[in-house]
């Protein structure tokens, strides 16, 4: 398998502190890829299956609301993710996560089967240029996975167990897939998530729909998620259990000890003998031959007629013995698997019962809490009422305070009206005033200057009249 960069689990890390020389074990050892299974495909994604997830993605990311916090664009820790001039085009000038993602979603959509908020829900805990297997869904994928091939190798893969993972497992593997590999860049599901995907019998979850073949471990799971579009089988080669080296019922040799046919009292001597081959089912001649042929101690074929008689009956009785021994055993078996549940049964009871109670009290405190809550919710209801009258109160006021603005405003217009009307009579009224002032100071002059001349000319004449 190949190495991946992320810390080692506890097991690991014992072991790693007995033996400090030895090789970190690998915990993707002994898993399903060693079996032969057809999982209906690659995983890779066709140029054509990519312009069909093109089809719609602007309203589909139109709906998204990326969440307000997400991962800085630049890691913290290690290398920084470089990408090839294709891809380096289609991020360039991002600096923010939302809108780095936006652009690659646009460019490799997920597909239609799956919530594109869910895989987005993954994206974000994804720096957008740290390395693939440094990142938290990375880590994440990897130690579901491992307990995944733990839990098969415990169980048996080929013994129909029923195999368990995280719902978001599916869009956690879509979201590593979009943001691609340190060398293929994006759309490319990294290699060593794909081969953990092999020891888990995992590879059909990235086919898509109609070609999935999966192992029959799955079908609770798929069920449960709501993947369609699968075939279940098993491996071509579940007949061989590599675990204990035996052959299963079903595929049993039809010329193993166990397929032969049992001997009774009634049966033509066809008698198997101590080293296990099968004499043939006729005539004592044939019988003699055999044992001409045999490398054992010749005898006569009356002889040897009467001792596979007897070997006959003591094969039957054999056979009862064991079947009653079987019999027997299977009781005590089903006795004691029947004691062990009655023991178990009284250790786990008064857990349930616990549980229950606790649950009970839970609830309790819950219906509680809930009434509190209804009762709280009827006050604020009661309180916004209120306050939506006091809101209806104070807006007839801002309206009556709005009138009388606009009343004195149109008053105080008038009167400015009314007062520069006014000016402009008494300014005309002045001017007026100082025209007839200047008028009437003229025609006194000239009124003056007659009378002082009629006054001379008198003089004069009185004084002629004299002389």
């Amino acid at each position: 398998m190949p190495t991946n960069n992320s810390m080692p689990s506890s097991r690991e890390t014992d072991y790693l502190v007995r033996n400090k020389n030895a090789k970190r074990p690998d915990p993707f050892e002994d898993g399903f890829a060693r079996f032969k299974f057809s999982y209906g495909g690659k995983i890779s994604v066709t140029n054509e299956e990519w312009a069909t997830r093109q089809e719609g993605i602007a309203d589909r990311l139109a709906e998204v609301e990326f969440p307000r916090v997400c991962e800085s664009i630049q890691p913290i820790t290690g290398k920084t993710r470089t990408f090839s001039p294709a891809h380096e085009k289609i991020i360039r000038n991002m600096k923010k996560p939302e809108e780095f993602w936006r652009k690659v979603l646009e460019e490799f959509p997920p597909p239609k089967n799956i919530d594109i908020h869910d895989v987005v829900k993954q994206l974000v805990k994804i720096r957008p240029y740290e390395q693939p297997s440094n990142s938290k869904v990375w880590k994440s994928v990897r130690k579901l996975l491992m307990v995944v091939v733990e839990a098969g190798r415990s169980h048996g893969w080929l013994k129909n167990p029923v195999m368990h993972a995280r719902r978001e497992l599916y869009a956690q593997l879509i979201a590593l897939q979009i943001n691609g590999d340190s060398e293929s860049g994006f759309g490319n599901l990294p290699h060593t998530v794909g081969d953990w995907l092999d020891e888990c019998g995992l590879r059909w979850l990235m086919l898509p729909e109609g070609n999935r073949c999966a192992p029959m471990f799955w079908k609770q799971w798929a069920r449960v998620v709501g993947a369609q579009g699968i075939k279940f089988s098993w491996p071509k080669d579940r007949a061989r259990s590599e675990e204990k080296g035996k052959y299963t019922p079903q595929d049993i040799p039809q010329n193993s000890p166990q397929n032969r046919p049992v001997l009774r009292k009634d049966d033509n001597p066809a008698i198997s003998q101590r080293d296990g081959t099968v004499l043939p089912q006729d005539s004592p001649t044939q019988l003699q031959e055999h044992l001409v042929r045999s490398p054992k101690k010749r005898q006569s074929p009356t002889s040897t007629y009467i001792e596979l008689t007897e070997t006959q009956t003591n094969s039957a009785k054999r056979q009862k013995v064991t079947q009653n021994e079987s019999k027997a055993e299977d009781q005590r078996t089903a006795t004691g698997i029947h004691s062990e549940i009655l023991a178990v049964e009284a250790r786990i009871k008064p857990r349930v019962e616990d549980l229950i109670k606790e649950m009970r009290e839970e609830a309790a405190r819950f219906d509680v809490c809930l009434e509190k809550v209804r009762e709280e919710r009827v006050w604020t209801q009661s309180l916004l009422d209120e306050l939506r009258e006091e809101k209806i109160q104070v807006q007839i006021q801002l309206e009556k305070v709005r009138e009388k603005n606009q009343m004195s405003q149109r008053a105080t217009q008038d009167n400015m009206a009314f007062l520069s009307e006014t000016l402009t009579k008494l300014v005309q009224l002045q001017e007026d005033e100082d025209r007839e002032l200047e008028e009437g100071s003229c025609g006194l002059g000239e009124c003056h200057g007659a009378v002082s001349h009629q006054g001379a000319a008198a003089g004069n004449s009185e004084d002629e009249e004299e002389d």
